[in-house]
């Protein structure tokens, strides 16, 4: 009985290196009787099946990670880490800013230094 084929172009470039990697980590016995056995090449099939698997689980934690930061989460995480920091939607439409933080925008972007801090600086020394 031959081993189920694995077609090499099916396989992503990520899954081709790990199985290569895997394949070099077996000890040399069990390449050389997987090459004279009765089915040469099953050892070798169930390697790249096994890194091809692996290479699965290792793009779904990289993209489990990603998830973790607002910047790089995907659009339907968006809300779930909203509810970990309670964060409350904006209720106002349009592209108006709620009218409490109004002040405090209207205030910094007047370019002469005041906005909402007070005068007295101690720590620049004024």
């Amino acid at each position: 009985m031959s081993p189920l084929p694995v077609n090499p172009a099916t396989m992503s470039p990520a899954a081709s290196r790990m199985a290569d990697r895997l394949w070099s980590l077996l000890p040399e016995i069990h390449r050389q009787r997987d090459a004279e056995g009765s089915a040469p090449g099953t050892l070798r099939v169930l390697v790249e099946v096994l890194a091809e698997q692996a290479s699965v689980v290792s793009d779904d934690l990289a993209q489990l990670y990603e998830n973790l930061f607002i910047e790089t989460c995907q659009a339907w995480v968006v809300p779930y880490l909203g509810d970990l920091v309670a964060a409350q939607p904006c209720t106002t439409s349009g592209s108006r800013p709620p009218p409490h933080e109004h002040g405090w925008r209207t205030r910094s972007a007047t370019g002469n230094g005041r906005g909402p801090w007070p005068r007295s600086r101690p720590w620049r020394g004024t």
